[in-house]
């Protein structure tokens, strides 16, 4: 079973595993548009063992603050991107490491 919306001139698709799931975020100008890592994390996460509400989920680690931003899915040990939130850099982790901070 699936559920139609449509964002201007596309008409897509929702899976059910999505519904429930912000689909939409604000931008400049009060045009809606699909928030793309958003969905392309709730869809990857389950393969990893992770769920949608860890997006951009904030934790910290030997003393720095990161954000858990999304997956490099082509990827075997370091699967997991988090980002510095103070500097901004972009780092790839395990994801049974993450899932150890994470509890």
């Amino acid at each position: 079973m699936t559920e139609a919306f449509s964002c201007g001139f596309l008409q897509l698709v929702c899976p059910p595993f999505l519904r429930g799931l912000p689909q939409y975020s604000q931008s400049a100008g009060s045009k809606r548009r699909l928030d793309a890592e958003q969905i392309n994390f709730s869809v990857d996460c389950f393969r990893y063992g992770f769920k949608p509400a860890d997006y951009r989920r904030h934790f910290e680690y030997s003393g720095v603050e990161y954000e858990f931003v999304g997956f490099d899915t082509s990827a075997k040990k370091y699967n997991c991107i988090v980002k510095d939130i103070k500097t901004g850099i972009v780092s790839k982790v395990n994801s049974l490491m993450l899932k150890e901070i994470l509890k």
